[in-house]
């Protein structure tokens, strides 16, 4: 990652919009990714993820590990 930028997914960008995952032990979002092409203020987000697979991701806050199917990722937009 280039150096002179902030990592997406430590900080967040007023009016800028991001792929996250709900923590589903202590209701925090962690960040995925930037979501620069979000066009759809619905939170509806546009992943590869096939059928009924699954995403572990890791919360940056309490640490537990948890998976997601694609309709428990969302994109919103950063306050």
């Amino acid at each position: 990652m280039d150096s002179d930028k902030p990592d997406p997914t430590k900080s967040r960008v007023p009016g800028e919009w991001y792929i996250v995952a709900t923590c589903k032990a202590c209701q925090q979002d962690n960040v995925l990714a930037h979501d620069k092409d979000a066009k759809v203020a619905s939170g509806a987000v546009r992943l590869g993820i096939q059928d009924d697979g699954q995403v572990n991701v890791k919360c940056s806050t309490c640490g537990q590990t948890q998976s997601y199917s694609r309709d428990e990722i969302k994109s919103i937009q950063a306050e």
